[in-house]
């Protein structure tokens, strides 16, 4: 598979790392865009996918970096519903 530059990087060790953490990211941010996550559903939501990106092998889904980018990723959706931003310390 070939890597692209532009595609979204969270700091993981391997391309695959960074692909489960989009697919993560991705779920979330749509659910909270078309109406079926609430917010105070979210951090538990985050903390359960984290949970599902590190049972795939990843487990340093939890280091500085990713979280640090999950969240920021997570707030623009955030931000765009009008809701609070999320905080990594919450999940």
């Amino acid at each position: 598979m070939t890597w692209h530059r532009d595609f979204p990087n969270y700091g993981m060790f391997t391309q695959r790392g960074d692909i489960a953490v989009h697919r993560m990211v991705t779920c979330i941010t749509s659910q909270i865009t078309d109406g079926r996550l609430r917010r105070v559903e979210l951090e538990g939501r985050i903390k359960q996918g984290c949970a599902w990106v590190a049972e795939q092998g990843h487990q340093e889904v939890y280091d500085t970096e990713p979280q640090c980018d999950i969240q920021d990723a997570i707030n623009r959706a955030c931000l765009r519903e009008g809701w609070q931003r999320v905080s990594r310390w919450d999940w």
